[in-house]
């Protein structure tokens, strides 16, 4: 029995900067502009803080299984089951042009042949 593949989700910079950026924005300015009302701070923090927590746990437990002939993807609270046989057939014009990055699935007697899978 093979071992299981993990493959780790990509985080570009763009996505860090806007789940952490804005919300540390949000909280400075509201620090700075109403120092004096204790609950607005309280709520600001609340509402910032809990959606952050959510989008870096998603982050960090987004992982992708390849256990023989499943795909487990986890996502945080998600998880899927994807039977890979059931996967339809692709190939390289079909992938969007802005997807440099991208997870590739060929079966092993498509690599024996040459042939897309």
């Amino acid at each position: 029995m093979e071992k299981p593949e993990v493959f780790r989700s990509k985080v570009d910079a763009w996505l860090l900067l806007a789940l952490f950026g804005v919300p540390t924005a949000l909280i400075a300015v509201t620090a700075v502009v109403g120092a004096d009302n204790p609950q607005l701070i309280v709520m600001v923090l609340l509402f910032s803080l809990i959606p952050e927590g959510f989008a870096v746990w998603l982050l960090i437990a987004t992982h992708y299984t390849v256990d023989g002939t499943t795909l487990r993807i986890r996502s945080g609270p998600f998880r899927w089951d994807v039977d890979i046989p059931a996967l339809p057939p692709s190939n390289q014009h079909e992938i969007p042009c802005r997807a440099r990055h991208y997870l590739s699935i060929v079966s092993k007697s498509a690599m024996a042949t040459g042939e897309p899978s």
